[in-house]
């Protein structure tokens, strides 16, 4: 099975323009992501972003680090997926606001869809992975199924339309022992950077979920950071 690992990532984010060129430890957080899941063995990766020139940082940090790049539509994320997909069975999907990401989580999702033989797998549908530690796989002739039948929104959100229809695909999920549904580790306002910002100034490099976990048992406070900062719509 030819996987593709694509990371969809644009500087046009409404409630915190540019953040993933946003930098930590001198680094932009994109960067951060990409050192994680270069770490897997055997997965292409590419990054998906916009025609638009203001995403062009995007795609020079990318090429600095020896990873493809595909442009396509800014607001019709679903087609850029299908369209940079092309010559792949399955496409594991990972947004560029999750710079916390672990390599082994995404390899463990990985070697289940393969063996489970199903047509998506996430570790979100029942919740016990922190919010940005989201991986979403799917076989290619299921996404070109949705890219069939999508309109709206769940074009924008790619994988919506699987949720909102679960009859029509078979699926399977990735849990862990810890519930750690409630930490919100994602980036999307400036609270949620101020957060991660403290996690990467604060870990070891190289840092896993576990060490994450284990700073909020020691540190609860952390929590406060960005407890108020409610999630967008349909996710």
């Amino acid at each position: 099975m030819k996987i593709v690992l694509i990371i969809q990532a644009r500087m046009g984010s409404t409630r915190l323009p540019g953040k993933v060129m946003r930098e930590v430890l001198n680094r932009p957080l994109l960067a951060h992501l990409l050192d994680r899941m270069l770490q897997i063995p055997g997965i292409e990766i590419k990054v998906a972003t916009t025609t638009s020139e203001r995403d062009q940082p995007i795609v020079d940090l990318a090429r600095r680090m020896g990873v493809a790049v595909y442009r396509g539509d800014e607001e019709d994320v679903l087609s850029r997926y299908v369209e940079a997909s092309l010559g792949y069975d399955a496409i594991i999907r990972v947004t560029g606001d999750c710079p916390l990401l672990d390599a082994d989580i995404v390899e463990e999702a990985t070697s289940r869809f393969q063996s489970a033989k199903c047509d998506y797998l996430s570790n979100t549908i029942d919740r016990t992975y922190p919010r940005g530690y989201d991986v979403e796989i799917i076989s290619r002739d299921a996404l070109l199924k949705i890219d069939k039948r999508a309109t709206g929104d769940d074009r924008e959100h790619v994988t919506s339309y699987v949720s909102k229809h679960p009859d029509e695909f078979d699926t399977d999920q990735l849990k862990q022992k810890s519930d750690l549904s409630t930490l919100r580790l994602t980036v999307d306002t400036l609270e949620d950077f101020e957060l991660i910002k403290r996690i990467f100034e604060t870990l070891p490099e190289g840092f896993s979920l576990d060490d994450v976990a284990q700073l909020f048992e020691q540190h609860p406070y952390l929590k406060e950071i960005n407890q108020d900062v409610k999630q967008k719509e349909p996710y």
